[in-house]
């Protein structure tokens, strides 16, 4: 079958110089299975950016409790120097003794005091790390979702991540007799400058290109003999927060 494809223009949209095909095309009557999308776009990765704020906390305490043990060994060390001085001092063997023992027992006590203390400081971290994420998880939640608007706003306003959807997808159905491309008409002539190329990497006889101003900006609805499928900036956000809700 001789390839082409046509230019099936919608009422409410006028491109100068092309010309009017009259093409009568049906979507086989079976029941047509509608796939949803979503963008191949890798976002950042926000949730780090809060979970930093756990571990900048929890690195503080530890910070906190090893000051604390250092300090409790410089006091055993002084202990001990001056249970060897008063040993020394007394000139009995018995006063030394006496002396290294107590600094020893004095410097275990203040070590379990201090291991104490820093258990109690960490557990008391992760206690207030984890009650500000669930005071704050609402908040920070749209705010991620907000932010991933307004990125993937600014990636649909861009024809190349448009046409690199369309042709990932065009991949997946090559050899298809007749494919109708419907999106909105700022990706016409993006999309037409590629379509040659695609029919011929991918097998394709016929492509309908139908630009449909009613369809938003990263919106592009591809049919096909047994279907159609949709890709859209609402389902990818949907995506996104279904996995922060998990």
């Amino acid at each position: 079958m001789q390839s082409s494809y046509s230019v099936i223009k919608s009422p409410n949209v006028d491109f100068k110089g092309d010309t009017l095909i009259d093409t009568e095309y049906e979507i086989p009557e079976e029941e047509e299975k509608v796939e949803e999308k979503k963008f191949q776009i890798k976002l950042p990765d926000f949730k780090k950016s809060y979970e930093k704020i756990g571990a900048n906390i929890l690195e503080n305490a530890r910070n906190q409790a090893s000051d604390i043990i250092e300090d409790a060994k410089n006091k055993g060390t002084k202990l001990q120097k001056e249970a060897y001085d008063f040993g020394y001092d007394e000139g009995h063997k018995k006063g030394y003794d006496e002396g290294i023992k107590k600094a020893l027992d004095e410097m275990e006590e203040k070590k379990q005091e201090l291991m104490e203390e820093s258990e109690k400081i960490i557990y008391a971290c992760k206690e207030q790390h984890q009650n500000y994420l669930k005071e704050k998880e609402k908040d920070i939640i749209n705010m991620i979702l907000e932010i991933s608007y307004k990125y993937l706003k600014k990636e649909v306003e861009n024809e190349d991540v448009i046409t690199s959807m369309v042709k990932d997808e065009l991949e997946k159905i090559h050899n298809a007799d007749t494919i109708v491309l419907k999106f909105n008409p700022r990706y016409y002539e993006e999309i037409k400058e590629n379509l040659d190329a695609w029919k011929k990497a991918y097998s394709l006889s016929e492509v309908f290109l139908i630009p449909d101003e009613s369809l938003e900006l990263g919106t592009v609805v591809i049919e096909k003999e047994k279907g159609k499928c949709k890709l859209s900036l609402n389902y990818a956000l949907d995506k996104i927060k279904n996995e922060l809700l998990k």
